[in-house]
């Protein structure tokens, strides 16, 4: 990874924007379509995307890569750039040719692995990086054993600890879910982030924690619920204070955008 200085004060300077980009040595095939991200861990506990490279965090970037058309070949090769801006001028740095064999992608080599102790952060993620997610809060309540309830809805549903995270790892309408637990801000209420593949496994997790925890809050509904009714404050003042009727209406299509 590519590191700038500044030659005076020896400062390190962030990158922004990164990018990765994978195509086939062959270019007459098929592109090698797929998902680049790029992760900054937090309290080394947390890893969070991130848009910038700063020499002074710890920074992974994980690329997640279709499966590809190996029409009358046993090997694919591809070409590895990763590209960031600095100083409005945009470097770019090679990486190592990427070579699959036909057999990889049935010996298990190409797969999730969980089990080895240096891929399993990486497996995670991999499965993040091509994941929705959804943070909701669990208020904690006095006698209310939120954190035992919570332990028991992960064994019911077979989730398992995995690098700080928990995870299906059973085959099933719930394989490769995740939840984890979010760095706690200015309350004792529990921040979690749910992952899934699809939006509609995401709802199967998001329903059986509503029917488990009826307190459980939404925080994505209840963000869009603030800012309808903060867009809904602005537009009843305006009718009372303004007499611009092109800013009236623009209050009032922004209020019918934010409220269903």
């Amino acid at each position: 990874m590519c590191r700038v200085d500044d030659d005076a004060n020896d400062v390190p300077r962030v990158l922004k924007n990164p990018t990765m980009y994978i195509c086939t040595k062959d270019k007459s095939r098929d592109s090698w379509h797929g998902l680049t991200a790029f992760w900054m861990l937090v309290d080394d506990t947390y890893w969070y995307p991130s848009e910038e490279v700063n020499p002074e965090e710890h920074i992974v970037a994980t690329t997640v890569l279709n499966l590809p058309n190996f029409l009358n070949v046993s090997s694919i090769e591809a070409n590895g750039t990763i590209f960031c801006e600095f100083d409005d001028k945009l470097f770019q740095t090679r990486l190592p040719v990427i070579r699959l064999d036909v057999q990889d992608t049935v010996n298990g080599r190409c797969t999730i692995d969980l089990d080895d102790p240096q891929d399993a952060p990486f497996s995670i993620l991999a499965l993040k990086a091509i994941s929705v997610d959804r943070v909701v809060l669990l208020p904690v309540q006095t006698n209310s054993n939120t954190g035992k309830r919570l332990i028991d809805f992960l064994d019911e549903y077979n989730f398992k600890e995995v690098c700080k995270v928990c995870i299906v790892r059973d085959a099933g309408s719930l394989q490769y879910c995740l939840i984890e637990v979010l760095p706690a801000e200015d309350t004792t209420d529990i921040r979690l982030l749910i992952s899934a593949r699809s939006e509609a496994q995401l709802s199967v997790v998001v329903q059986l924690m509503i029917e488990a925890f009826p307190e459980l809050l939404d925080v994505e509904k209840q963000q869009a619920l603030d800012e309808a009714a903060e867009a809904l404050r602005k537009e009843m003042e305006l009718y009372l204070t303004c007499n611009d009727t092109v800013q009236i209406q623009r209050a009032r299509v922004t209020t019918d955008l934010l409220i269903p």
